[in-house]
């Protein structure tokens, strides 16, 4: 994940070279690692509200310990969050410092960027 997280820094950096001043906001902007050790899984994917809670938008990829894993490039702020593991089972993130009632008798899971 070491070079998505480079990337991701360069292209912000790159870009806020480019457009100056309209990029003062983004260099609050952080690459979040979200990580799931799961490895029985066929697909996982991080939702929450930084894309809209829509599945299928932010992938994570098996590492060779069987633990998924997405660098996510996020604006500082505080993020709900959950993994939807094989398109239908929704999960809070079980290494997450911070949860909170998502109003349907479940968990979010929250993370704070700084």
């Amino acid at each position: 994940m070491g070079l998505v997280r480079n990337l991701a820094t360069l292209l912000l950096f790159v870009g806020c070279g480019v457009f100056g001043a309209a990029c003062a906001g983004a260099a609050a902007s952080r690459v979040h690692t979200f990580e799931l050790p799961y490895n029985s899984a066929e697909s996982v994917y991080v939702v929450g509200s930084f894309n809209s809670w829509e599945v299928g938008i932010t992938p994570l990829k098996k590492n060779d310990s069987g633990t998924w894993e997405a660098d996510v490039l996020l604006p500082a702020g505080m993020y709900k969050y959950m993994f939807v593991i094989d398109g239908g089972k929704w999960v809070p993130d079980p290494n997450a410092r911070r949860n909170v009632p998502d109003g349907f008798g479940r968990l979010n899971s929250l993370v704070l960027v700084e």
